[in-house]
């Protein structure tokens, strides 16, 4: 789940496109063809594509002696030209204006923008080791299983399922930066940076937990827009609890391990009864 502020966002985003018309109006005329529905014709259309791409949205200036030439190149007039360009960058303020951005509405486009994004992603948390008496304890009550996976068998699976384990991440621990769909608003429009960089600022939160999580050792495969199944076999053993194993769940589990040729693994205590050992199992 992404960490930010959708109502401190949304407003920044409606503040920045009202103080930064041109630099909107640029981003969207080439993204975007509802832009062309806001002009009389073709010609003026064009035009105003020809000077934006003479506009520096980091300093908010236009190239006015490019701007002049290019204008005039239409067969306008120099005097005519002046009075286009001065006039302008008004024209875009009234432009924008009737786009109508408020804030309200950028803030139920991030939540659904959001919503949608946690709708067809998927997270398929895993651990470093078998053997964490934690992970026992909180996620087993130290009465279930444990399945380990060869990822060494990934690349034996056919391509449209191996590609799915490029997703797979170690967990960060730490505190997350929170995320700022200003910043990624503000980052493409002015500084031209791709989704690929907003990408990764998503990732950085989706792998990073509170380091009070540190003693999980946690992996985190990501996969996105499938069924939240991959269909594949990395299974190397099963390691059973001892109370666990003496249940018909336990056994069924077995008998799975030994139809699939699974390496299987009873957990149990030590004759001082200090600590968890894993005996194997021979079935």
């Amino acid at each position: 789940v992404l960490d930010f502020e959708p109502e401190d966002d949304s407003l920044k985003v409606s503040n920045f496109i009202k103080n930064n018309p041109v630099s909107y109006f640029k981003f969207l005329y080439n993204k975007t063809d509802r832009i062309k529905e806001l002009f009389p014709d073709d010609v003026s259309y064009n035009v105003a594509g020809k000077i934006l791409e003479y506009y520096d949205s980091k300093n908010k200036s236009f190239n006015r002696n490019l701007c002049m030439k290019m204008i005039c190149s239409f067969g306008i007039s120099n005097k005519n030209a002046t009075n286009i360009l001065d006039n302008f960058f008004n024209q875009i303020k009234e432009m924008i204006q009737k786009l109508n951005i408020i804030p309200e509405d950028l803030y139920k486009d991030i939540i659904n923008t959001n919503k949608a994004f946690r709708t067809i992603s998927y997270i398929y948390s895993l651990s470093e080791s078998n053997d964490l008496d934690n992970m026992w304890a909180l996620y087993a009550n130290n009465n279930g299983f444990v399945i380990e996976y060869d990822f060494n068998k990934v690349f034996d699976l056919p391509l449209d399922i191996r590609r799915h384990f490029v997703s797979l991440y170690k967990v960060k621990y730490g505190d997350r930066i929170k995320y700022s769909y200003f910043d990624t608003v503000k980052n493409i429009i002015v500084d031209g940076k791709s989704s690929f960089d907003n990408k990764k600022k998503c990732l950085e939160q989706l792998i990073t937990k509170k380091s009070e999580w540190s003693n999980e050792k946690e992996w985190r495969i990501f996969v996105c827009n499938i069924d939240h199944k991959i269909q594949c076999n990395l299974v190397s053993n099963v390691f059973i609890d001892s109370d666990f194993l003496q249940s018909n769940d336990g056994k069924l589990l077995l008998k799975l391990c030994k139809e699939k040729n699974i390496g299987a693994y009873e957990r149990r205590k030590n004759e001082l009864n200090t600590k968890y050992e894993f005996v194997k199992i021979e079935i």
